[in-house]
């Protein structure tokens, strides 16, 4: 069993001979996903909602940096700039249809560009990239809960909740303890 595996598993590891496998080049943020993963990985309770939580932001930033280095710059110009509107516009709503004609597609055909580019479509991607700015928020800040749902652009505290809930198995005030 890896040191890593052992430190998910609840056994105790030295930080300084775990090392941690990675299929990306992760350039100058390869330090600080080690740490992340290691601080996640030696909390006393190895299935607790803030793990979980560290881990999903974790692999949307593994994710973030793989479309970076390849796929944004590989891809339909329309995806691209569409991209860029949502993370412009993160704290606004956004809808498909106005996001497709700024680019001059339909929505569908949005979807499907979206669909074989990212494997998600427009509305996923918007739900993820807004709890992931959440997830940012409740880290290194001492904003509340209805503060940070506003932030991201989802203003109903129960919307918030549930939607956090659903993508990271746990609801933000307890990820937050």
């Amino acid at each position: 069993m890896s040191a890593t595996t052992r430190a998910f598993c609840g056994e105790s590891t030295s930080p300084a001979s775990t090392t941690l496998p990675v299929s990306v080049n992760l350039g100058k943020y390869y330090e600080r996903y080690c740490q992340d993963l290691i601080r996640a990985s030696t909390r006393s309770e190895t299935n607790c909602p803030a793990n979980r939580a560290t881990l999903w932001q974790l692999l949307f930033q593994l994710q973030e940096i793989h479309l970076e280095n390849g796929q944004k710059a590989s891809g339909n110009p329309a995806v691209r700039q569409t991209l860029l509107e949502i993370e412009s516009r993160l704290s606004s709503p956004l809808y498909t249809e106005d996001l497709a004609n700024k680019v001059g597609i339909s929505k569908t055909h949005l979807n499907r560009l979206f669909q074989a580019q990212l494997k998600c479509s427009v509305q996923a991607y918007v739900v993820q990239q807004r709890c992931k700015k959440a997830l940012s928020l409740l880290k290194e800040t001492a904003l509340g809960i209805k503060e940070i749902g506003a932030h991201v652009g989802i203003p109903d505290p129960h919307l918030f909740n549930k939607t956090f809930h659903r993508l990271y198995s746990c609801a933000p005030s307890r990820f937050r303890k």
